[in-house]
Protein backbone atom coordinates (compact mmCIF):
# COMPACT_ATOMS: atom_id res chain seq x y z
CA UNK A 1 0.00 0.00 0.00
CA UNK A 2 1.39 3.48 -0.91
CA UNK A 3 2.02 6.24 1.64
CA UNK A 4 -0.53 8.50 0.02
CA UNK A 5 -3.23 5.87 0.16
CA UNK A 6 -2.58 5.19 3.87
CA UNK A 7 -2.89 8.92 4.64
CA UNK A 8 -6.23 9.11 2.77
CA UNK A 9 -7.62 6.18 4.79
CA UNK A 10 -6.59 7.76 8.10
CA UNK A 11 -8.16 11.08 7.11
CA UNK A 12 -11.38 9.35 6.23
CA UNK A 13 -11.41 7.53 9.57
CA UNK A 14 -10.97 10.85 11.46
CA UNK A 15 -13.81 12.44 9.56
CA UNK A 16 -16.12 9.56 10.51
CA UNK A 17 -15.03 9.57 14.20
CA UNK A 18 -13.69 6.02 14.12
CA UNK A 19 -11.55 5.25 17.17
CA UNK A 20 -8.88 2.90 16.00
CA UNK A 21 -8.01 1.76 19.52
CA UNK A 22 -11.65 1.04 20.39
CA UNK A 23 -12.03 -0.88 17.16
CA UNK A 24 -9.01 -2.97 17.99
CA UNK A 25 -10.21 -3.67 21.56
CA UNK A 26 -13.72 -4.47 20.31
CA UNK A 27 -12.28 -6.86 17.78
CA UNK A 28 -10.24 -8.61 20.47
CA UNK A 29 -13.29 -8.77 22.77
CA UNK A 30 -15.42 -10.37 20.09
CA UNK A 31 -12.66 -12.80 19.27
CA UNK A 32 -12.25 -13.66 22.98
CA UNK A 33 -15.99 -14.22 23.43
CA UNK A 34 -16.12 -16.38 20.34
CA UNK A 35 -13.14 -18.34 21.61
CA UNK A 36 -14.75 -18.78 25.05
CA UNK A 37 -18.00 -19.82 23.42
CA UNK A 38 -16.11 -22.29 21.29
CA UNK A 39 -14.28 -23.63 24.36
CA UNK A 40 -17.58 -23.96 26.22
CA UNK A 41 -19.16 -25.74 23.27
CA UNK A 42 -16.20 -28.12 22.95
CA UNK A 43 -16.30 -28.80 26.70
CA UNK A 44 -20.03 -29.53 26.58
CA UNK A 45 -19.60 -31.78 23.56
CA UNK A 46 -16.79 -33.59 25.34
CA UNK A 47 -18.99 -34.12 28.40
CA UNK A 48 -21.83 -35.33 26.20
CA UNK A 49 -19.48 -37.68 24.44
CA UNK A 50 -18.33 -39.06 27.78
CA UNK A 51 -21.93 -39.58 28.78
CA UNK A 52 -22.70 -41.28 25.50
CA UNK A 53 -19.58 -43.43 25.82
CA UNK A 54 -20.51 -44.50 29.31
CA UNK A 55 -24.00 -45.34 28.11
CA UNK A 56 -22.64 -47.50 25.32
CA UNK A 57 -20.52 -49.47 27.80
CA UNK A 58 -23.49 -50.09 30.03
CA UNK A 59 -25.52 -51.26 27.04
CA UNK A 60 -22.72 -53.57 25.93
CA UNK A 61 -22.42 -55.10 29.38
CA UNK A 62 -26.14 -55.50 29.79
CA UNK A 63 -26.21 -57.45 26.52
CA UNK A 64 -23.84 -60.10 27.89
CA UNK A 65 -24.72 -63.74 28.55
CA UNK A 66 -24.34 -65.95 31.55
CA UNK A 67 -21.07 -67.90 31.56
CA UNK A 68 -21.48 -71.60 30.79
CA UNK A 69 -19.06 -74.54 30.57
CA UNK A 70 -19.83 -75.80 27.08
CA UNK A 71 -21.60 -75.39 23.73
CA UNK A 72 -25.33 -75.75 23.37
CA UNK A 73 -25.33 -78.14 20.40
CA UNK A 74 -25.89 -81.83 21.03
CA UNK A 75 -23.62 -84.63 19.90
CA UNK A 76 -24.36 -88.34 19.62
CA UNK A 77 -22.78 -91.76 19.78
CA UNK A 78 -24.01 -95.24 18.84
CA UNK A 79 -25.43 -97.30 15.97
CA UNK A 80 -27.61 -95.45 13.46
CA UNK A 81 -28.70 -95.75 9.79
CA UNK A 82 -26.74 -93.42 7.49
CA UNK A 83 -27.29 -92.47 3.88
CA UNK A 84 -24.92 -91.21 1.19
CA UNK A 85 -25.59 -89.71 -2.24
CA UNK A 86 -22.32 -88.00 -3.17
CA UNK A 87 -18.61 -88.51 -3.42
CA UNK A 88 -16.32 -85.46 -3.53
CA UNK A 89 -19.20 -82.96 -3.66
CA UNK A 90 -18.75 -79.49 -5.08
CA UNK A 91 -18.90 -76.36 -2.95
CA UNK A 92 -22.44 -75.73 -4.22
CA UNK A 93 -23.57 -79.27 -3.33
CA UNK A 94 -22.13 -78.94 0.18
CA UNK A 95 -23.92 -75.61 0.64
CA UNK A 96 -27.22 -77.20 -0.39
CA UNK A 97 -26.74 -80.27 1.85
CA UNK A 98 -25.67 -78.41 4.98
CA UNK A 99 -28.10 -75.49 4.66
CA UNK A 100 -25.28 -72.96 5.09
CA UNK A 101 -22.70 -71.49 2.77
CA UNK A 102 -19.63 -73.67 2.31
CA UNK A 103 -16.84 -71.23 1.47
CA UNK A 104 -13.85 -73.57 1.40
CA UNK A 105 -12.66 -74.75 -2.01
CA UNK A 106 -12.23 -78.53 -1.96
CA UNK A 107 -8.92 -79.94 -3.16
CA UNK A 108 -9.18 -83.70 -3.57
CA UNK A 109 -5.95 -84.56 -5.39
CA UNK A 110 -2.61 -84.09 -3.63
CA UNK A 111 0.91 -85.51 -3.42
CA UNK A 112 2.29 -86.93 -0.17
CA UNK A 113 5.72 -86.14 1.32
CA UNK A 114 7.23 -89.07 -0.62
CA UNK A 115 5.97 -87.77 -3.96
CA UNK A 116 3.19 -90.35 -4.29
CA UNK A 117 0.00 -89.03 -5.83
CA UNK A 118 -3.14 -89.48 -3.74
CA UNK A 119 -6.83 -88.72 -3.99
CA UNK A 120 -9.04 -87.98 -1.02
CA UNK A 121 -12.55 -89.39 -1.34
CA UNK A 122 -14.99 -87.45 0.83
CA UNK A 123 -18.43 -88.93 1.49
CA UNK A 124 -21.04 -86.78 3.31
CA UNK A 125 -23.13 -89.20 5.39
CA UNK A 126 -26.55 -88.08 6.60
CA UNK A 127 -28.14 -89.14 9.88
CA UNK A 128 -31.90 -88.67 9.98
CA UNK A 129 -33.56 -90.43 12.92
CA UNK A 130 -35.06 -89.89 16.36
CA UNK A 131 -33.58 -90.24 19.85
CA UNK A 132 -36.01 -90.39 22.76
CA UNK A 133 -38.73 -88.96 20.54
CA UNK A 134 -36.56 -86.02 19.46
CA UNK A 135 -35.71 -85.47 15.79
CA UNK A 136 -32.00 -85.88 15.11
CA UNK A 137 -30.50 -84.72 11.81
CA UNK A 138 -26.83 -84.07 11.07
CA UNK A 139 -24.08 -84.74 8.52
CA UNK A 140 -20.82 -86.52 9.27
CA UNK A 141 -17.97 -86.93 6.78
CA UNK A 142 -16.13 -90.13 5.93
CA UNK A 143 -12.76 -89.50 4.28
CA UNK A 144 -10.92 -92.30 2.51
CA UNK A 145 -7.50 -91.74 0.96
CA UNK A 146 -6.30 -93.74 -2.04
CA UNK A 147 -2.65 -93.70 -3.08
CA UNK A 148 -1.36 -94.33 -6.57
CA UNK A 149 0.71 -97.33 -5.44
CA UNK A 150 0.20 -100.99 -4.43
CA UNK A 151 -0.05 -101.85 -0.74
CA UNK A 152 2.89 -103.82 0.67
CA UNK A 153 3.63 -105.21 4.12
CA UNK A 154 6.22 -103.35 6.20
CA UNK A 155 9.01 -105.78 5.22
CA UNK A 156 7.88 -105.83 1.58
CA UNK A 157 7.59 -109.62 1.24
CA UNK A 158 3.83 -109.55 0.56
CA UNK A 159 1.35 -107.24 -1.11
CA UNK A 160 -2.42 -106.96 -1.03
CA UNK A 161 -4.71 -108.35 -3.72
CA UNK A 162 -8.43 -108.03 -4.43
CA UNK A 163 -10.66 -110.41 -6.38
CA UNK A 164 -13.67 -109.48 -8.51
CA UNK A 165 -16.00 -110.20 -5.60
CA UNK A 166 -14.44 -107.50 -3.44
CA UNK A 167 -12.38 -109.76 -1.14
CA UNK A 168 -8.83 -108.86 -0.05
CA UNK A 169 -5.82 -110.91 1.01
CA UNK A 170 -2.01 -110.79 1.29
CA UNK A 171 0.14 -112.87 -1.06
CA UNK A 172 3.75 -113.34 -2.08
CA UNK A 173 4.93 -112.63 -5.61
CA UNK A 174 5.08 -116.40 -6.27
CA UNK A 175 1.54 -117.00 -5.02
CA UNK A 176 0.28 -114.10 -7.11
CA UNK A 177 1.95 -115.25 -10.32
CA UNK A 178 0.84 -118.87 -9.92
CA UNK A 179 -2.65 -118.01 -8.57
CA UNK A 180 -2.12 -120.01 -5.38
CA UNK A 181 -4.76 -119.31 -2.73
CA UNK A 182 -3.07 -118.34 0.56
CA UNK A 183 -3.85 -120.33 3.69
CA UNK A 184 -4.91 -119.28 7.17
CA UNK A 185 -2.87 -120.08 10.30
CA UNK A 186 -4.82 -123.36 10.68
CA UNK A 187 -4.13 -124.40 7.08
CA UNK A 188 -7.52 -123.46 5.58
CA UNK A 189 -7.91 -121.59 2.29
CA UNK A 190 -8.70 -117.92 2.78
CA UNK A 191 -11.76 -116.18 1.36
CA UNK A 192 -10.24 -115.04 -1.95
CA UNK A 193 -10.65 -116.04 -5.60
CA UNK A 194 -7.13 -116.55 -6.95
CA UNK A 195 -8.35 -116.79 -10.55
CA UNK A 196 -9.64 -113.21 -10.63
CA UNK A 197 -7.39 -111.24 -8.29
CA UNK A 198 -5.21 -108.22 -9.05
CA UNK A 199 -2.94 -105.99 -6.97
CA UNK A 200 -4.86 -103.64 -4.69
CA UNK A 201 -4.25 -99.91 -4.37
CA UNK A 202 -3.36 -98.39 -1.03
CA UNK A 203 -6.67 -97.50 0.64
CA UNK A 204 -8.82 -99.62 -1.68
CA UNK A 205 -9.86 -102.04 1.08
CA UNK A 206 -11.31 -99.16 3.15
CA UNK A 207 -13.20 -97.95 0.09
CA UNK A 208 -14.68 -101.40 -0.51
CA UNK A 209 -15.74 -101.71 3.15
CA UNK A 210 -17.65 -98.50 2.58
CA UNK A 211 -19.27 -99.33 -0.77
CA UNK A 212 -20.11 -103.04 -0.63
CA UNK A 213 -22.71 -102.99 2.20
CA UNK A 214 -24.13 -99.71 0.87
CA UNK A 215 -24.85 -101.25 -2.51
CA UNK A 216 -26.23 -104.35 -0.75
CA UNK A 217 -24.18 -106.75 -2.86
CA UNK A 218 -24.39 -110.42 -1.89
CA UNK A 219 -21.31 -112.34 -0.82
CA UNK A 220 -19.99 -114.68 -3.52
CA UNK A 221 -18.57 -117.07 -0.91
CA UNK A 222 -20.18 -119.38 1.60
CA UNK A 223 -18.68 -121.19 4.57
CA UNK A 224 -19.23 -124.94 4.20
CA UNK A 225 -17.41 -127.90 5.70
CA UNK A 226 -15.14 -125.59 7.71
CA UNK A 227 -13.84 -123.72 4.67
CA UNK A 228 -14.70 -120.90 2.27
CA UNK A 229 -15.83 -121.76 -1.25
CA UNK A 230 -17.55 -119.96 -4.12
CA UNK A 231 -21.31 -120.36 -4.31
CA UNK A 232 -22.87 -122.28 -7.16
CA UNK A 233 -24.75 -119.13 -8.20
CA UNK A 234 -22.68 -115.95 -8.03
CA UNK A 235 -24.92 -113.76 -10.18
CA UNK A 236 -25.01 -110.19 -8.91
CA UNK A 237 -22.08 -110.74 -6.54
CA UNK A 238 -19.34 -108.93 -8.48
CA UNK A 239 -18.02 -105.95 -6.58
CA UNK A 240 -14.75 -104.44 -7.74
CA UNK A 241 -13.71 -101.02 -8.96
CA UNK A 242 -11.71 -101.19 -12.19
CA UNK A 243 -11.20 -97.50 -13.07
CA UNK A 244 -9.25 -96.39 -10.01
CA UNK A 245 -6.45 -94.97 -12.17
CA UNK A 246 -8.95 -92.30 -13.31
CA UNK A 247 -9.55 -91.15 -9.71
CA UNK A 248 -6.07 -89.62 -9.63
CA UNK A 249 -7.11 -87.47 -12.60
CA UNK A 250 -10.19 -86.19 -10.77
CA UNK A 251 -12.67 -88.57 -12.42
CA UNK A 252 -14.63 -90.40 -9.68
CA UNK A 253 -17.68 -91.05 -11.86
CA UNK A 254 -17.32 -94.81 -11.30
CA UNK A 255 -18.06 -94.38 -7.59
CA UNK A 256 -20.75 -91.75 -8.18
CA UNK A 257 -22.42 -94.10 -10.66
CA UNK A 258 -22.53 -96.81 -7.98
CA UNK A 259 -24.13 -94.43 -5.46
CA UNK A 260 -26.65 -93.29 -8.08
CA UNK A 261 -27.84 -96.88 -8.57
CA UNK A 262 -29.08 -97.03 -4.97
CA UNK A 263 -29.43 -93.39 -3.82
CA UNK A 264 -31.83 -94.18 -0.96
CA UNK A 265 -29.87 -97.16 0.39
CA UNK A 266 -28.71 -96.90 3.99
CA UNK A 267 -26.38 -98.92 6.18
CA UNK A 268 -25.85 -99.17 9.90
CA UNK A 269 -22.85 -97.23 11.15
CA UNK A 270 -21.28 -96.28 14.46
CA UNK A 271 -20.91 -92.56 15.12
CA UNK A 272 -18.88 -91.18 17.99
CA UNK A 273 -17.27 -87.94 19.17
CA UNK A 274 -13.73 -87.12 18.14
CA UNK A 275 -11.46 -84.14 18.75
CA UNK A 276 -9.96 -82.16 15.89
CA UNK A 277 -7.84 -79.00 16.27
CA UNK A 278 -8.98 -78.63 19.86
CA UNK A 279 -12.68 -78.92 19.08
CA UNK A 280 -15.12 -81.80 19.36
CA UNK A 281 -16.83 -83.09 16.23
CA UNK A 282 -18.96 -86.01 15.08
CA UNK A 283 -16.92 -88.86 13.61
CA UNK A 284 -17.80 -92.25 12.14
CA UNK A 285 -16.16 -95.70 12.26
CA UNK A 286 -14.83 -97.28 9.06
CA UNK A 287 -16.80 -100.53 9.42
CA UNK A 288 -20.40 -100.66 8.15
CA UNK A 289 -23.18 -103.22 8.55
CA UNK A 290 -25.99 -104.05 6.17
CA UNK A 291 -29.38 -102.91 7.50
CA UNK A 292 -30.66 -106.48 7.50
CA UNK A 293 -27.61 -107.87 9.33
CA UNK A 294 -26.94 -108.23 13.03
CA UNK A 295 -23.30 -109.28 12.68
CA UNK A 296 -21.26 -106.63 14.48
CA UNK A 297 -17.97 -108.50 15.03
CA UNK A 298 -15.90 -106.33 12.68
CA UNK A 299 -17.57 -103.15 13.95
CA UNK A 300 -16.86 -104.07 17.57
CA UNK A 301 -13.18 -104.60 16.69
CA UNK A 302 -13.13 -101.19 15.03
CA UNK A 303 -14.63 -99.55 18.13
CA UNK A 304 -11.97 -101.27 20.22
CA UNK A 305 -9.29 -99.84 17.91
CA UNK A 306 -10.79 -96.36 18.28
CA UNK A 307 -10.72 -96.65 22.06
CA UNK A 308 -7.13 -97.91 22.08
CA UNK A 309 -5.89 -95.17 19.75
CA UNK A 310 -7.77 -92.26 21.28
CA UNK A 311 -8.01 -93.25 24.93
CA UNK A 312 -11.82 -93.28 24.82
CA UNK A 313 -14.42 -95.71 26.15
CA UNK A 314 -17.13 -96.00 23.48
CA UNK A 315 -19.31 -99.11 23.36
CA UNK A 316 -21.65 -100.59 20.78
CA UNK A 317 -25.13 -99.24 21.60
CA UNK A 318 -28.20 -97.64 20.09
CA UNK A 319 -27.80 -93.99 19.13
CA UNK A 320 -27.91 -91.76 22.19
CA UNK A 321 -26.91 -88.26 23.22
CA UNK A 322 -23.24 -87.95 24.10
CA UNK A 323 -22.70 -86.45 27.53
CA UNK A 324 -19.52 -85.69 29.42
CA UNK A 325 -19.35 -85.64 33.20
CA UNK A 326 -18.54 -82.20 34.65
CA UNK A 327 -14.87 -81.59 35.28
CA UNK A 328 -13.66 -82.00 38.86
CA UNK A 329 -11.19 -79.19 39.52
CA UNK A 330 -10.21 -80.55 42.97
CA UNK A 331 -10.21 -84.01 44.50
CA UNK A 332 -13.41 -84.94 46.32
CA UNK A 333 -13.44 -83.75 49.96
CA UNK A 334 -10.26 -81.71 49.51
CA UNK A 335 -10.35 -78.04 50.48
CA UNK A 336 -7.75 -75.61 49.21
CA UNK A 337 -5.71 -74.12 52.09
CA UNK A 338 -6.31 -70.50 53.00
CA UNK A 339 -3.71 -67.83 52.49
CA UNK A 340 -3.47 -64.38 54.08
CA UNK A 341 -2.10 -62.67 51.00
CA UNK A 342 -4.61 -62.94 48.14
CA UNK A 343 -1.73 -62.80 45.67
CA UNK A 344 0.31 -65.42 47.48
CA UNK A 345 0.39 -68.87 45.91
CA UNK A 346 -1.26 -71.42 48.18
CA UNK A 347 0.29 -74.81 48.78
CA UNK A 348 -1.14 -77.40 46.42
CA UNK A 349 -3.07 -80.23 48.13
CA UNK A 350 -1.74 -82.61 45.44
CA UNK A 351 1.94 -82.04 46.37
Amino acid sequence: MSKKLREMIRENQKLNNINLRMFAVASKTVSFEQEENNKSTKKQNKMNNKKNFKSSIVMALSAGKETTEGGSFKMYTGITPVGCKYVNPTKEQLTQMLGREWTKEQVYIKTDDKGVQQVNLMFPLTVDTTVNGEKVNFTVFQNITLKNAPRYTSNGDKFQVVDKWGNFSWVTEEQFTNHVTPLSSNGKKLKIDASSWRKAWQGEENLMKFLKPRLNIDDAFEYKNNEWSLKANTAGCECRLDNIANYFKGDVSEIQGGLNMMPENKVKAFVYVDEYEGKQRQAIAREYVNLASNKYNDLEKEIENINNNKGTNFTLCELKEYKVESTQFAPSGTQMPETNNPFETANSPWN
